[in-house]
């Protein structure tokens, strides 16, 4: 009789470890690994040719006097992109506020009238998010062999 209490007590042990210390724990407020919740800064902006070849580069020169640009997507689908431009020696803040969506390698940014879709691709804390075809406005200001445009953020 002591021998089936052991062994019923070595089972009925044996079995609360195994399942407390399973691996299958759901952890559903984590942040997908390719998401782009969160804050983020600009880096630079790159105009690429048919190849993906960089034809030229933007960094804001207000950098040197005023903050980064910093992109904020929150959970909600809001995101509020805050930026200082440097006019007459003074940063003046400019934040546009919009609403977005991820599917999968896909985004679509609403503000106000504008809407545009982009593909986003994470590399360490970046994020490339490419906007293409140019059409209209964006197609006259940059180079003619220029067929999109690469927003690179950092995470923060």
């Amino acid at each position: 009789m002591k021998t089936l209490k052991s062994i019923l007590s070595l089972v009925l042990i044996t079995t609360l470890f195994l399942t407390s210390c399973s691996s299958d724990d759901n952890n559903n407020d984590a942040t997908p690994t390719n998401s782009l919740v969160g804050t983020w800064t600009f880096e630079k902006e790159e105009a690429l040719d048919a190849n993906d070849k960089v034809v030229s580069t933007y960094i804001p020169n207000s950098y040197q006097f005023c903050e980064k640009e910093i992109y904020e997507f929150l959970v909600t689908g809001q995101y509020i992109i805050t930026q200082y431009e440097y006019y007459f020696e003074t940063c003046n803040l400019d934040l546009t506020e919009g609403t977005w969506e991820q599917n999968g390698n896909e985004i679509n940014i609403k503000s106000g009238d504008f809407s545009n879709q982009a593909v986003i691709k994470f590399v360490d804390d970046l994020v490339y998010i490419d906007h293409a075809p140019l059409t209209g406005d964006d197609a006259v200001e940059y180079d003619p062999s220029v067929t999109k445009i690469r927003i690179v953020l950092k995470k923060k």
